[in-house]
């Protein structure tokens, strides 16, 4: 069970770099995009999820 649900994290993250790869690829976000979207990860959405995970 452990197992499948890690498998399950690892493709979700790997689906989610795929999207932003193509996203990017495709010039739908300008080379700013990463400063911000990183900086916004790091502040709210990193903390947000430790603590729903702590949480569980």
């Amino acid at each position: 069970m452990v197992f499948l649900q890690s498998i399950q994290s690892v493709i979700t993250i790997i689906l989610m770099i795929a999207l932003g790869y193509f996203l990017k690829k495709f010039k739908w976000f300008d080379d700013n995009f990463g400063k911000s979207i990183s900086s916004l990860i790091t502040k709210i959405a990193l903390p947000a999820s430790i603590f729903v995970s702590v949480l569980k």
